[in-house]
């Protein structure tokens, strides 16, 4: 009895904010509604939202495959229409049961990042007003990409040198997916700052594409997936809070590449799971169980979580 009451727990005893974890990258705004009262066209809205989304979940290696997409309908969960802003948001399970099928690479979830900006003259002192323009040209630009911008994220810092009015050489330190790397450009007759603009973009996307999820080809025929799935135990031995829990549990469940988790055993010495996986890719677990500052190891029945 004590078992199933801290399973409750968690569902019903905690906001929902907490339970869900949302994924803001399926939430896309188009353009409102031109007259009050009118049924929103769901063809139309799925024709403008669509871009929109694949341009957050899909790496930009795939943009040719991508166009070709058209979706289904049923991947838009809900619409909002407004005068200035219409609201369209997409079914988590939909989007990525039909990218999956497909064999397209995506983003499984929205990759996120300490960016880090720095920007010296050709004489060594810090341009810190560019800094600043620059990072606040990243942060209105990310959601765009569906990345994420976060002091607790791991760091990826861009380094800019100025070597002359034209030269310029960028060092990449990177606690990312994204390898350490320097390169030096001649901008021409380019406006700098523009520049600059456009190649913080290109260096946001080379990061976030680090992330994307590559469908096993093997697992994929005529577009459709075979079932090829693998089920273990998942042992957590970390005391986590319930809030904690709630949100490891849902966020796990929701990812594309889980089939099903259900909960097994909770006590003093930590929570069991049941985790079907879609496929026998195992190999994202270590970076997903990383980001939550949690080390996964495979064990012989499963995996256990410390």
């Amino acid at each position: 009895m004590l078992k199933r009451f801290l399973f409750l727990v968690p569902l019903f005893f905690l906001p929902q904010a907490l339970v869900a974890a949302e994924d803001a990258r399926l939430t896309v705004e188009i353009a409102g509604q031109e007259e009050r009262g009118v049924r929103p066209d769901l063809s139309a809205a799925m024709r403008q939202a669509l871009p929109l989304l694949w341009d957050r979940l899909i790496p930009i290696s795939e943009r040719g495959t991508a166009k070709s997409l058209s979706g289904t309908e049923n991947m838009i969960s809900r619409i909002s229409p407004g005068e200035e802003v219409t609201q369209v948001e997409f079914s988590h399970q939909a989007v990525f049961d039909y990218l999956s099928q497909t064999g397209i690479a995506y983003l499984a979830t929205a990759p996120s990042f300490n960016l880090v900006i720095k920007m010296r003259n050709s004489v060594g002192l810090p341009m810190q007003q560019t800094e600043l323009l620059l990072k606040e040209h990243a942060r209105q630009t990310v959601q765009r990409w569906g990345i994420e911008i976060s002091s607790l994220a791991p760091e990826l810092v861009f380094e800019w040198q100025w070597i002359d009015s034209s030269q310029v050489q960028l060092n990449v330190l990177s606690d990312t997916r994204l390898p350490a790397f320097s390169q030096t450009r001649d901008i021409g007759g380019r406006d700098p700052f523009e520049y600059l603009q456009e190649w913080i973009d290109e260096l946001l996307l080379q990061a976030r594409d680090a992330y994307a999820f590559v469908p096993d080809p093997t697992s994929v025929v005529k577009g459709t997936q075979e079932t090829a799935n693998l089920t273990g135990w998942l042992s957590i031995s970390r005391a986590l809070s319930l809030g904690e829990q709630a949100i490891l549990e849902d966020t796990l469940r929701n990812d594309p590449r889980v089939l099903q988790l259900t909960p097994h055993t909770y006590s003093n010495q930590g929570l069991r799971y049941k985790l079907t996986l879609k496929g026998a890719n195992t190999s994202w677990l270590a970076d997903w169980f990383n980001r939550r500052d949690l080390q996964i190891e495979a064990v012989a029945n499963g995996w256990k979580v410390e």
